[in-house]
């Protein structure tokens, strides 16, 4: 089960690595075009932590710039009143 795990995360490093750097593009994947991943120390596992940790602080930047901030910005804000945008 770890074997699949990490071979699982080395293809989403992989397709990931692609989505922002396409060079090398292939349209048909063999068997073994993406060898297992048979050890926690295999560099290769660089390349999905990298990936996965790429996505999280974009969804934390993307949430942040969402979410109204708080604070004295919010307290000041009620109290003056702006005029509407027609």
């Amino acid at each position: 089960p770890l074997v699949r795990a990490m071979s699982y995360a080395l293809v989403h490093g992989v397709y990931w690595k692609l989505l922002v750097w396409p060079t090398f593009l292939c349209y048909d994947y063999s068997f073994d075009a993406i060898p297992l991943v048979r050890a926690i120390g295999d560099v290769r596992l660089l390349l999905p932590l990298a990936s996965y940790l790429s996505l999280a602080m974009l969804l934390c930047l993307s949430m942040d710039a969402l979410r109204p901030h708080g604070g004295a910005r919010s307290k000041t804000s009620r109290r003056t009143r702006q005029a509407p945008i027609v």
